[in-house]
């Protein structure tokens, strides 16, 4: 009887594997950059690689668009939209001209790369940045608007960026070492040209945060002069790269 009731039972269906589960692709690709990066990389060399890259792009772009928004909040008027543009236009080209130094650190470190694993190290880090960036946005805007001082609001954006930048590092040592390379030495020293390099950028883009009677300041500044001068801006009570005022 046991036996025959045994045999009326159906079969149990066979477990859903992981990857037939349906979601969303944008969050699924945040999720897995979060969380492992050089698995996530790795699949660069896979016919899905140049979708890959499309949505490292995109989630980059909106990451720095929404943080470059609270940035343009301080001052407001035309910095609503130019503080963003700067911000998106200024990460680009900052990844591009990294882009051969990174290449040739990575080919030194003993990592097996080629040019579109490369692409995929750059975009992700920007990518990893932009999350990160879009997570602090509310933390910055809450200091954005507490404060008339535009090297107060300055530092608080850098250390902002800075440490969303450290963080985001992992996507280069990770899924270098996943490439066999032999230490994550030269990936640092080629974060910390980057994070230079951004600073440069961004004060040959300025003013990002603040105003100035023009969009671009055709003026050649080093990264540290613009800094001390804005801290002695403030420090004489001048408004000439502050914030709006009415």
């Amino acid at each position: 009887m046991e036996d025959a009731a045994s045999q009326d039972v159906p079969p149990a269906p066979p477990p859903i594997a992981a990857q037939e589960l349906p979601r969303f692709a944008g969050q699924g690709v945040i999720d897995r950059l979060i969380r492992g990066p050089d698995a996530l990389l790795s699949e660069v060399d896979g016919s899905g690689g140049p979708s890959l890259l499309v949505s490292l792009a995109a989630i980059a772009f909106v990451g720095h668009l929404a943080y470059g928004l609270v940035v343009g909040s301080f001052s407001g008027g035309a910095q609503w939209w130019a503080a963003p543009a700067k911000s998106v236009v200024g990460a680009a080209l900052c990844g591009a001209i990294c882009y051969p130094s990174l290449y040739i650190f990575a080919s030194y470190s003993g990592a097996e790369v080629g040019a579109r694993r490369v692409t995929a190290l750059v975009l992700g880090l920007l990518a990893m940045t932009g999350v990160f960036l879009t997570g602090f946005a509310p933390v910055s805007w809450v200091f954005s608007q507490s404060s008339n001082y535009t090297s107060f609001i300055g530092a608080i954006h850098l250390a902002v960026w800075a440490l969303s930048i450290l963080v985001g590092g992992r996507v280069l040592t990770s899924t270098l070492q996943h490439w066999n390379a032999k230490g994550a030495g030269l990936a640092s020293l080629w974060l910390l040209i980057l994070m230079v390099t951004c600073c440069q950028m961004m004060t040959t883009l300025r003013p990002i945060v603040g105003t100035s009677p023009k969009l671009l300041d055709p003026e050649k500044r080093f990264f540290l002069q613009n800094w001390f001068e804005t801290i002695d801006g403030d420090a004489k009570g001048k408004d000439v790269v502050g914030p709006q005022r009415d």
